[in-house]
């Protein structure tokens, strides 16, 4: 089969995709949250970093959304506070966080990731991307455009307001 009747093939499976019902949609929903979880968790294993996963996670969070609270971030990754609090302190110890108080709440510590922090997170990322690079390559550029366009939805679906 041509790369032209691959893409066509292809075109008419996304066409027949587009029109599920409601229970479909659960299982698309429950398939994408199960494979996505599992690649990351795959393309990290990749890597030779030394910090755990939800230490990649939580400076990726400060990354993104800015300082929070031990607790917020503890509720994000689903691990307790201890558990943050120990995964805060490593990470404070190599330099990847700070701590400032909270200005609405002087009890309360706000952290923060570091220029180091964000700099080991963006290493990581890349190694991730250039040890998929082969696999990527081996896929058609209608493939990888579909899997970019999947990316760009992927961040819709991260800013929705139900999964705040």
């Amino acid at each position: 089969m041509s790369t032209t009747q691959s893409n066509v093939v292809a075109n008419q499976e996304i066409d027949e995709a587009l029109t599920f019902g409601a229970d479909d949609v659960l299982t698309h929903a429950a398939d994408l949250i199960a494979v996505s979880s599992r690649f990351a968790r795959r393309a990290a294993a990749t890597t030779y970093a030394s910090r755990s996963m939800v230490s990649w996670r939580t400076l990726g969070s400060l990354d993104l959304d800015g300082p929070q609270r031990v607790t917020e971030l503890a509720a994000r990754e689903r691990v307790t506070q201890s558990t943050m609090s120990e995964i805060i302190g490593r990470l404070e110890t190599d330099g990847c966080i700070t701590r400032e108080k909270d200005p609405t709440d002087g009890r309360a510590q706000l952290i923060d990731i570091t220029d180091k922090g964000r700099n080991e997170l963006y290493q990581n990322r890349r190694e991730a991307a250039e040890n998929l690079r082969p696999a990527l390559e081996r896929l058609t550029s209608f493939d990888r455009a579909v899997l970019a366009r999947a990316t760009e939805l992927m961040v819709q679906l991260w800013h929705a307001p139900e999964l705040s």
